[in-house]
């Protein structure tokens, strides 16, 4: 059976609230745009050792979440584009 959705978990948020059950942190905003780089060049990495091993090419979902996945940015069209390409 092939893989047809990806989830993809961005642990960043501006403020961790007390309910909030998922895996992620938050970041003083002097900080953020360098962790988010870091992660997500990281990410990049996994998304092309994955899609070199044909992995990605059945994707057509992709759900993204975590912490504040926003505060990405333009990262998040990015990484769109990226397991797109595969």
């Amino acid at each position: 059976m092939a893989v047809t959705a990806l989830y993809v978990h961005v642990p960043f948020c501006a403020q961790k609230c007390r309910y909030c059950d998922f895996d992620s942190q938050s970041v003083a905003p002097c900080d953020l745009d360098a962790a988010l780089d870091a992660y997500f060049e990281h990410l990049y990495a996994r998304l092309d050792a994955f899609g070199n091993a044909g992995a990605l090419g059945q994707i057509r979902t992709v759900y993204v979440g975590g912490g504040t996945p926003s505060l990405a940015g333009e990262r998040l069209v990015k990484l769109a584009r990226r397991i797109s390409m595969w």
